[in-house]
């Protein structure tokens, strides 16, 4: 499996970043999320859905979990302030499966050496069976606030065949052998 970028947003005047075009067969998905210092953020809604079809549980900086239903994913876990944030999720989408996700977040806290950064742990699924083809956060009330989406079923470019002309010579380094190619057969020269 190799992971691909399907989009990068940056916002600048809306408080919405959108990422779509997550195309079938993308079982797995990774985003990386990051709000600059600033206000409240909500989660990830997937396919614009904003009902209560999100379920989760989570801690932060070794408190006890909760769990509830939210409109988003993992919803709330973004918010501790006016701080720098920085998320990181992990997401199975599979076809006729609920979806499930792991989030993984941190902030600045305050500045300065003497100010610990807080850590934010969810896992959280999405209770309906359709994939993922597209991805909101309403996070960015904030300009600056980034959100980039990585797919698993990225189609790679075309292999191309290497053509290797007569005469060309190959250098076998282990063994300081020499090869020269004449009429597509290499010869020990």
């Amino acid at each position: 499996m190799a992971w691909g970028k399907i989009g990068s947003t940056t916002n600048t005047t809306s408080s919405v970043i959108t990422e779509s075009g997550i195309s079938s067969g993308n079982e797995f998905i990774q985003t990386i999320f990051y709000k600059p210092s600033g206000s409240n953020s909500y989660g990830l809604e997937f396919n614009s859905d904003t009902g209560s079809n999100y379920e989760r549980r989570r801690s932060y900086d070794g408190n006890s979990d909760q769990t509830g239903t939210k409109t988003a994913f993992p919803e709330d876990a973004l918010y501790f302030g006016n701080y720098g944030e920085f998320m990181v999720t992990y997401i199975c989408n599979i076809s006729g499966e609920e979806t499930l996700g792991i989030a993984l977040l941190t902030t600045q806290n305050t500045a300065g050496a003497g100010n610990i950064p807080t850590r934010y742990e969810a896992v959280g699924k999405w209770v309906t069976t359709d994939e993922i083809t597209s991805i909101r956060t309403e996070s960015a009330q904030v300009t600056d606030s980034n959100l980039t989406v990585l797919g698993s079923d990225m189609t790679p470019a075309a292999a191309v065949d290497a053509t290797v002309q007569d005469g060309a010579i190959f250098e076998e380094t282990d063994t300081n052998k020499h090869y020269l190619l004449d009429d597509g057969t290499w010869t020990e020269i």
